[in-house]
């Protein structure tokens, strides 16, 4: 309850506390700073990151995704790998929400799903904080023969289907269908064998945990 009312008090409810900031007060905050800082050094601390970032083929129907698209394979890979840990994250919320109380105790109860969706796919390296994070750092167009790699990064694209499943039974089997296309692409990204999208020592081990932690919770998906 101390949680929940933590939350209202931020802006999410009727009441406010004049002890802790609501989220509009912390964004204006930071807003604030920002500008102060740009103004005193000219310099700008957030990354140049485009609007719209998406992984949509070229020629997609709205010519906004244009100015965001990521092209670059390598980059590609990661985008892709972050939108199936962003809808993993979802998914799992959603599956803990709809279980009855008391629900499982094993790894896809209602208590290890919210606490693996928080602490491994909001926060995790190899969540959407950290593929964030790796993002920003790695090119969003590809290179043209005899080019060279332009300045402008990639970034998170936050995509999810346009048409969700419905009911349990059927989050479940998307919540299957997440995990193996996750594993197929962290494969695709340790396959890299060169170039800005090349997992390092310390990503490649983080890749390969991530494989055995998405085993381990494909064989406690119900299947019935």
């Amino acid at each position: 309850m101390n949680a929940i009312t933590q939350i209202a008090v931020q802006g999410e409810g009727w009441e406010t506390n004049d002890d802790m900031l609501t989220h509009f007060e912390e964004f204006l905050s930071l807003y604030r700073e920002l500008t102060q800082f740009v103004a005193g050094t000219g310099q700008s601390p957030v990354h140049k990151v485009p609007r719209h970032s998406n992984t949509t083929p070229p020629g997609a129907s709205d010519p906004r995704l244009d100015e965001g698209r990521i092209t670059h394979p390598d980059s590609l890979l990661w985008a892709s790998l972050f939108n199936a840990r962003y809808q993993i994250m979802l998914t799992e919320l959603y599956l803990a929400v709809a279980q009855p109380r008391p629900s499982n105790p094993g790894a896809v109860g209602r208590d290890a799903l919210i606490n693996h969706a928080i602490s491994g796919e909001m926060r995790g390296s190899m969540g959407v904080r950290g593929l964030a994070r790796k993002l920003v750092t790695l090119p969003r167009l590809a290179v043209t023969p005899g080019g060279t790699e332009t300045p402008e990064r990639a970034a998170a694209p936050f995509e999810i289907p346009g048409v969700l499943p419905e009911g349990i039974a059927l989050h479940w089997a998307h919540f299957r269908s997440l995990l193996l296309q996750a594993t197929l692409l962290a494969d695709a990204i340790l396959a890299v064998p060169n170039g800005p999208g090349k997992p390092t020592d310390v990503e490649m081990t983080r890749l390969n945990a991530l494989k055995t932690a998405d085993a381990a919770l494909l064989a406690a998906i119900p299947t019935a």
